[in-house]
């Protein structure tokens, strides 16, 4: 895990940490283990459901569980090399150790070929069903030179998909952003929470 320094326009603080995750080859492994589970992939939803108008993706749904199946190893060791970016956060925003212990929920691998998106602007703690959510978290899988990058609107702040680029921010409405649409080639993620306990 590498630390790396997001530019923006701004001298105020976005808490959004960044890192590479290492090694790069584990991202082959998630877009393969992602291609292997064809069975289990679904149609991108939002909030209201399925909606290709605001997302058009097709994802993987990752269950803590599966985490001890060796066929899901390689979302094993990524949660592990996450939970060091996640260390690293909290050494730059000490308050949050002292909140609580987050945990990880279900989370998703998801592709989006040519001309998806997750274009709604969206936050990641919107109504009582997820305002359990702390920090979003998400590790682009392969690179894009054009397109399908993120934008978070209040810091006109756009992050272009770099294989391995690892993000996490606050799940907050001050977080809002949205996924531009992939203009060419296929965009991979591995996206979810870090929520308080039940």
């Amino acid at each position: 895990m590498k630390r790396i320094e997001i530019a923006t326009t701004t001298n105020a603080p976005h808490f959004i940490g960044s890192w590479f995750i290492e090694p790069a080859g584990l991202c082959d492994d998630l877009i393969a283990l992602f291609d292997a589970n064809g069975d289990s992939q679904k149609g991108g939803k939002t909030y209201d459901g399925l909606n290709e108008d605001n997302k058009k993706s097709t994802d993987l749904t990752v269950l803590p569980r599966q985490l001890e199946d060796p066929e899901f190893s390689a979302a094993r060791t990524y949660i592990d090399l996450l939970y060091g970016c996640y260390s690293d956060y909290l050494d730059q925003w000490p308050f949050l150790q002292s909140i609580a212990k987050l945990n990880i929920g279900p989370f998703n691998i998801q592709r989006y070929d040519s001309g998806g998106h997750f274009k709604l602007p969206h936050t990641e703690r919107s109504s009582m069903s997820n305002s359990h959510r702390v920090l979003a978290w998400m590790t682009y899988l392969n690179d894009i030179p054009e397109g399908g990058s993120t934008y978070f609107p209040h810091y006109d702040l756009d992050i272009q998909p770099e294989k391995g680029k690892t993000i996490i921010w606050p799940a907050e409405w001050t977080h809002a952003h949205r996924g531009n649409i992939v203009t060419e080639g296929t965009k991979y993620i591995i996206t979810g929470w870090m929520h308080f306990s039940p």
